[in-house]
């Protein structure tokens, strides 16, 4: 098998786990994309009426930005979590 086989097999395997590392995939995937629609529904309100102020608008694309952000952080730990039990499902493997 190829690396690449091996990481498909590894991602199925942590699906069926629920393992750390697709909990903070999926998390981060859901917060990113919180986050992506407030800044949208934000801008959405903001074009079509004129209800938001100036200072309201920069707070809710703040906090957007924030959620997406943190939605960031959690997908990239997802990743490293990922990187480090695959190495060691590889070394497993290999014996």
């Amino acid at each position: 098998m190829n690396i690449k086989e091996l990481k498909k097999e590894f991602n199925n395997i942590c699906k069926a786990e629920k393992r750390k590392c697709c909990k903070f995939k999926l998390a981060g995937m859901i917060l990113s994309l919180i986050g992506l629609i407030a800044v949208i529904a934000t801008l959405y309100v903001n074009f079509t009426t004129d209800l938001l102020v100036y200072p309201a608008q920069l707070v809710l694309l703040g906090v957007g930005a924030a959620i997406a952000l943190a939605g960031i952080v959690f997908d990239v730990m997802g990743e490293a979590a990922f990187k480090k039990d695959f190495e060691q499902y590889l070394a497993e493997k290999q014996q």
